[in-house]
């Protein structure tokens, strides 16, 4: 139960354990490069609470960060990620929780939760409404952590929700129906994973984007891998489930599934798709025969 509180063209090679399976912890949150615009960030001698003793002399401290720096653009289902640089005690994580704080115009309620040790997430009840203006900030330089460890700044962050762009796929019609501000722009036929590698169901998220990449098996799947040059790909799950172009199954798209778990589509639309989507647009995956599962991926949309 959650309780919700008011409020380039460089050639990129993607290592995909199967790919596009799903199978395996294929990458992390390590491997997502943070926002190049920076947070606003204050340390802990200058701007701490005033409720909060300077930490001694002996202090160790834990930086926390934002994935989202200042002005980005994002999409609907986008959550708010803070990461800190060593694992906060499940006791001092309420303590942190205080401390953090949410502003949207217009208002939507949310809930923090946290997804591993060093992660905790923020999301609306629903997903945020199209163009509201985010504004969040944690409160910590000086919160102790226990063992000696204290928290070293605090943190303050204003990004924008963009338009709301929801692709939904459905196996059963092997479709994809995408959706801007409400009104369906575009079907698209699709591949999902065969039956071997079926395709994970769930609500999921653009994560990432690569306009060139190759998909690179072998360390996985030994002699059974493959590699393989991408177009226009973009990532769904740490697994490796990626929305892209697959010229050779455009045969296959709209009929069948023949795919290692992807969501393939043609190279004109894997390029149409490309050039409008955000990182946090959702992608909903209906009918297939495995759930997607929790933390692979942004998978905040699937309690």
């Amino acid at each position: 139960m959650k309780a919700f509180l008011a409020t380039g063209t460089a050639l990129a090679v993607v290592s995909l354990g199967a790919a596009c399976s799903g199978h395996g912890p294929a990458a992390s949150a390590a491997d997502l490069p943070s926002s190049p615009t920076p947070s606003t960030t204050t340390p802990a001698a200058s701007a701490g609470p005033a409720d909060l003793p300077q930490p001694p002399s002996s202090a160790k401290f834990v930086r926390v960060t934002s994935f989202l720096g200042d002005g980005r653009t994002v999409g609907v289902a986008m959550p708010l990620i803070l990461r800190f640089g060593r694992a906060v005690p499940v006791a001092r994580r309420a303590a942190v929780e205080e401390r953090l704080t949410v502003r949207s115009r217009p208002a939507q309620p949310g809930v923090w939760s946290w997804t591993s040790p060093t992660e905790v997430h923020f999301r609306p009840r629903h997903f945020w409404l199209a163009r509201t203006a985010v504004t969040y900030r944690a409160d910590l330089a000086g919160l102790p952590l226990g063992n000696g460890r204290y928290v070293r700044n605090n943190l303050g962050v204003g990004i924008s929700i963009g338009r709301a762009f929801v692709m939904t796929v459905d196996n059963r019609t092997k479709t994809m129906t995408v959706e801007r501000d409400g009104k369906v722009v575009k079907r698209i036929p699709v591949s999902l994973g065969k039956r071997s590698t079926p395709s994970s169901s769930g609500t999921m998220m653009v994560m990432d984007k690569q306009r060139h990449a190759v998909f690179d098996t072998f360390d996985e799947l030994g002699a059974d891998g493959y590699r393989t040059k991408i177009e226009y790909a973009q990532r769904l799950t740490w697994g490796g489930e990626f929305i892209h172009a697959a010229p050779w199954s455009e045969d296959a798209q709209g009929r069948t599934n023949v795919s290692h778990g992807c969501v393939n589509v043609s190279q004109r639309m894997g390029r149409w798709l490309f050039a409008r989507t955000l990182p946090g647009d959702p992608v909903t995956i209906r009918g297939t025969s495995r759930k997607l599962r929790p933390g692979n991926g942004w998978t905040d949309w699937n309690d």
